[in-house]
């Protein structure tokens, strides 16, 4: 008889857990950080440990700011030390949010005009069958934001 060992399969050894959720890549996908580890991990310790607003998370290797980011959402006092600035720059960036959402809406907007004069413009030729495309049509569709609670 052969004896084996067999890794008791649970929830953590599931490739797919390193993962960043859909909901959550909107703050935590712009910049990916090689050492970083997904938000909903440490909203599961942050519950496991059964932090709250009376708690005090300390994350002394924050990198990209994954841990203190999900402390504010939640509510959370955090503390987070990097010495690296690149990634000490993505943190301070995801957690500033003091954003003039009318003025952030209007640079957008004529940001999208101007795209939209220069593109209008722009021919494209293609070799295959000496066809020629212009590209003539650029609609720009503002969605409108809502303000995220403080």
């Amino acid at each position: 008889m052969i004896a084996t060992t067999e890794r008791k399969k649970t929830k953590h050894s599931d490739p797919r857990i390193n993962r960043i959720n859909v909901s959550d890549a909107p703050v935590h996908n712009w910049y990916r950080f090689v050492l970083s580890y997904p938000p909903h991990i440490v909203r599961e310790y942050l519950e496991r440990f059964n932090c709250d607003s009376s708690s005090t998370v300390l994350d002394p290797f924050c990198g990209t700011g994954t841990t203190v980011v999900e402390c504010k959402k939640l509510g959370i006092p955090s503390i987070g030390i990097e010495a690296n600035p690149l990634a000490h720059f993505a943190a301070s960036t995801k957690l500033d949010w003091d954003v003039n959402s009318d003025l952030l809406l209007t640079a957008a907007r004529e940001l999208a005009v101007r795209a939209g004069e220069r593109l209008s413009a722009v021919t494209l030729s293609l070799s295959k069958d000496d066809v020629r495309f212009q590209i003539y049509d650029f609609r720009f569709t503002m969605l409108e934001c809502r303000s995220m609670p403080s």
